[in-house]
Parts: C-alpha cells; structure tokens; sequence
C-alpha cells in the first residue's frame, strides 16, 4: 500500500486478505518448514490485525470507505461492529453540531487523482441482500450500507 494517497481505510480488508491467502497456503502446503514460515506470518499477520481493530481511526476510516461500510464489521469482524458504529454516529454528532454554528471556511483543495494503484485482490461481497431505496439521512448510508 504505497503511493500518494490514504491507505487506512484499506488495512482492515488487506489483512483480512492476507489471512485467507496464508491460510490457504498453510492448507496446501505439503513441506513443513514452509508450512512453520506460513504459520509464523499468519501470526504476525493476526498481530498487526488486531492492533488496527483497536485504532478507533482505521475503524471510523474503514467504516467511511464506501467499499465496506459497517458491512465490513458486521460481515468480518461482529464484535467490532458496534463500537464503529458508535464512534461514527459521535462524530456524526460532533459534526453535525460544529456545521450548525455558521463560521467562514476555507476554499476547497482539488484532489490529486492523477495516479492510481491498481492491485489484484480477492473480492467479497459486504452488500449481498442490498436493495437501492431512499435513505433518511447521510447517516443511515454509513451504518447500513447502500
């Protein structure tokens, strides 16, 4: 995950990719002593996945990647799901409280997306029973997905 732009709305998904990719490797793999390397790299693998479920901002950034959603926690990782939710909705809150006192703001900045990474990765479904209908509010789109 290099280049110019922000990649920790990615790790939860890329970790969990790597997972299922060295658990099928480990599965596969007939000599030991690559099956022992597997096995050691799915540990760190599940060590640095764990550290970023405790990161309150690669959680509220995953959950803000229209990719995933909270679809991401409640298909993935259950037991996360509703701190994120919560910590999206308080700083739903937050934001919406901040917006309703008038201030002056700065111009807007123009987004940079001459360059993009394209990178093969096994593709889940967090949205299988999704159903296009009007959404109440911002909100609702982050904590049930489209």
């Amino acid at each position: 995950m290099e280049g110019d732009h922000s990649s920790g709305c990615l790790l939860i998904s890329e970790y969990q990719y790597i997972k299922e990719f060295l658990t099928e490797k480990i599965e596969s793999s007939s000599e030991p002593e690559f099956k022992k390397m597997l096995e050691q790299m799915l540990a760190k693998t599940n060590t640095y996945l764990n550290e970023a479920l405790r990161c309150d901002v690669i959680l509220i950034a995953t959950a803000l990647n229209p990719s995933f959603c909270l679809s991401i926690f409640k298909f993935s990782f259950p037991s996360h799901h509703n701190h994120t939710q919560n910590l999206l909705e308080s700083l739903f809150n937050t934001r919406k409280a901040e917006i309703s006192v008038p201030t002056k703001s700065a111009p807007p900045v123009a987004a940079d997306n001459s360059k993009s990474i394209k990178q093969a990765q096994k593709q889940t479904d967090y949205f299988p029973d999704s159903v296009k209908a009007p959404v109440a509010d911002e909100l609702a789109i982050y904590l049930g997905g489209p």
